[in-house]
């Protein structure tokens, strides 16, 4: 996105940019204290657009960082003049409710157009159990799994081409190379030696998870 958005538009006008790392991701040290969640990390890129000079602003996020945006639409709508995301998610329990209740009839949740995303609910809920396993462990025990990649770049290569495969097309898994050959291999190696191995993230962006992913932040609502 980031090539298309500083081209002028109509010679008028011209996007600034600010991308940051999140807390714990990439060059962006890892927090100094417990229980950073997505709406803190919300207050803080927050402050830092202030500090910038930029009272008012748009924000995109995917990810983890989907979520970070959203919550900082609606902690700060008064900031935020728009908000786009590519990870629209709900996992508020009226929302899980209401996709089970969807595969009785999915066009109560969703249009014909998109509802092989949704159903039939048993295929969706057997991907993402295959497919979970980095979740879980992130989520349970980021430190563990951290000091490994931190420590083994052919763990680090095996571990993050698996999920780039699988994140950027489900049904890779079921082709040859998973689907690595579509991928420029210089971008590949980019992304993973200057996100995680040569900052040593693998440990703080997985702690994330363990602090997003727990039973304090689904009772305060904080995945909405």
């Amino acid at each position: 996105m980031i090539p298309h958005l500083k081209k002028p538009v109509n010679d008028t006008f011209i996007f600034e940019l600010i991308i940051p790392s999140l807390p714990g991701f990439g060059y962006s040290d890892g927090s100094n204290k417990p229980k950073c969640q997505t709406p803190h990390v919300a207050h803080i890129l927050k402050n830092l657009m202030k500090r910038l000079g930029h009272e008012k602003f748009y924000v995109h996020g995917s990810d983890w960082g989907g979520i970070v945006a959203n919550n900082m639409a609606t902690l700060f709508p008064k900031n935020v003049l728009g908000f786009h995301s590519n990870f629209c998610i709900s996992l508020r329990y009226i929302s899980i409710v209401k996709l089970i209740l969807g595969s009785l009839y999915p066009r109560i949740i969703v249009s014909y157009e998109f509802e092989s995303k949704l159903y039939p609910l048993r295929s969706l809920l057997r991907f993402y159990f295959a497919e979970s396993g980095y979740l879980h462990i992130q989520g349970t025990k980021p430190d563990t799994i951290g000091i490994s990649l931190e420590n083994s770049p052919e763990g680090l290569l095996a571990f993050m081409l698996e999920k780039l495969s699988v994140g950027t097309n489900k049904n890779n898994v079921h082709v040859d190379n998973a689907g690595l050959d579509k991928f420029d291999k210089t971008l590949l190696m980019d992304i993973i030696m200057f996100y995680y191995w040569f900052p040593k993230s693998a440990t703080t962006s997985g702690r994330f998870y363990a602090e997003n992913l727990n039973v304090d932040a689904f009772r305060y609502g904080l995945h909405k």
